[in-house]
């Protein structure tokens, strides 16, 4: 008896977990959150996982871009300002770099296109 009243509590917990985060929606910021888009248009075409690495502290993964995709990641900022880099690693173990940037208090949103290594901040 008591073993089924844990496991009927235990799926309620998981059921909550899980709608809690797709109530969050895929791609939508959230505050204290930076939106990562990744313009992966890079040939010959291939998946990229996608980092967030700061000039001080270890790298965060934040997600996988598909082949010919445009994907916006969530990243939630430790510190709200400071420099930057994001690293796309290839299916293929290839790491590709952006341009180091910084960030500040008020950015919500930077925008990297991989092929053209260009970064957008706002």
């Amino acid at each position: 008896m008591r073993i089924t009243r844990l496991m009927m509590a235990l799926s309620l917990i998981a059921v909550l977990a899980v709608s809690g985060c797709a109530s969050a929606g895929a791609g939508s910021a959230t505050e204290g959150d930076l939106a990562v888009r990744v313009v992966n248009d890079i040939i010959p075409p291939t998946s990229l996982t996608i980092w967030m690495v700061p000039t001080t502290g270890g790298r965060d993964m934040i997600g996988v871009v598909p082949p010919g995709a445009t994907r916006t990641l969530d990243y939630n900022l430790v510190t709200a300002s400071g420099e930057y880099r994001i690293q796309g690693e290839t299916t293929g173990g290839e790491e590709l770099w952006s341009y180091p940037f910084v960030l500040s208090d008020s950015d919500t949103l930077v925008e990297w296109d991989v092929s053209a290594n260009s970064i957008t901040i706002e």
